[in-house]
């Protein structure tokens, strides 16, 4: 159960990490393209960058929680 439960994370990680390189392809484009010194559009890349490393770091943490917890030695009852 434990490995299915790693397999699991793992799969939803990489899929989390896909998701963000497509928000974060298209976000560096909007950027480029929205290009101005206003507070709106500066506060809205601003917070779109933000959110794409937010979610960056949770799909690695994902993947890694999914391959600790893969490898990890079963407990043995005594």
């Amino acid at each position: 159960m434990r490995k299915f439960i790693a397999v699991v994370l793992i799969v939803v990680g990489s899929l989390f990490a896909l998701s963000d390189l497509l928000l974060g392809i298209e976000t560096i484009l909007s950027v480029l393209v929205n290009w101005s010194s206003d507070a709106y559009n500066l506060g809205f890349n601003v917070g779109q960058l933000v959110f794409v490393i937010l979610f960056g770091f949770i799909s690695y943490w994902l993947i890694k929680k999914g391959i600790q917890l893969f490898k990890a030695v079963p407990i043995k009852e005594s």
